[in-house]
Order: C-alpha cells, then structure tokens, then sequence
C-alpha cells in the first residue's frame, strides 16, 4: 500500500468514525439496543484499525519532504475530526445522563405513587378510604 492509499484510507476511517458519533448523539432517544451495539462495534473497529496506524505508515514511508508534509496536513486534520468526535460524545454522555436523571425522577415519582395509593385500602361505594378512617 502506498503512502497516498493509507491516508486516503485514514481520511476515510476518520470520517466514517466521526459520522458515527454524530449519529449516536442525533439518535441516542430511539436507537434500538441491538443497533447500538452494532453502531459501538463499527466504532471499535474503526479504533483499532486507528491503533494500528503509525506501525502502516511508518512502513509507508519514504523519508521525503513531501511524504513528511503529507503526513503533517494528515495529522492535522486527524486532529480536528478527534476533537470533534470528542466533543460529539461528550454532549452524547451529557444528554444521556440528563435522560437517565429524568428517568430516576419518573421511577420516583411513580413509586410515591404507588405509596400513596397503597395507602388507601378497598374501594367503599366507588371511593377509596385511607386505612385510618378505618381505625378511626
């Protein structure tokens, strides 16, 4: 593989990862489970081949100027797509952690609910009577 062919091919993992964070944060509210673990596994997958970079390019390369200032303007550009994808899945973690609080809020108030109905025994006459109106 050519110097040319890996960072085209980087460029392209790039991107592919950083749609992939967009799309989990734009989807987060109605990705099903097991679209979530597919769209987790790409986005692993993209990561090794990631760490598996520097030894393809080193490989790759040829000692040149121009070689050197592609990989510079790569390195660059690498640089943005991660920050971005970074900032991507920490708005992604903020609003899944919002949706988790809202979530433990309901679950709470449900269960206060149910407390204060359990509170009150049978129904009299269509109407529910507290349990101390009874030992009244």
């Amino acid at each position: 593989m050519t110097l040319g062919d890996l960072l085209v091919d980087a460029e392209r993992q790039s991107s592919l990862l950083l749609q992939e964070a967009e799309k989990l944060l734009r989807d987060l509210d109605i990705i099903a489970d097991d679209e979530l673990a597919q769209l987790l596994a790409r986005r692993q997958e993209i990561v090794d081949w990631f760490q598996n970079f520097d030894v393809r390019l080193y490989d790759c390369m040829d000692g040149s100027p121009d070689a050197h200032a592609a990989v510079a303007k790569f390195r660059i550009c690498q640089k943005e797509t991660m920050e971005r994808v970074l900032e991507i899945d920490a708005m992604t973690v903020a609003l899944a952690k919002g949706r988790l609080a809202s979530i433990g809020d309901a679950l709470a108030a449900c269960a206060k609910e149910a407390k204060v109905l359990s509170a009150y025994g049978e129904t009299v006459g269509g109407t529910r009577r507290h349990r101390l109106d009874s030992v009244l």
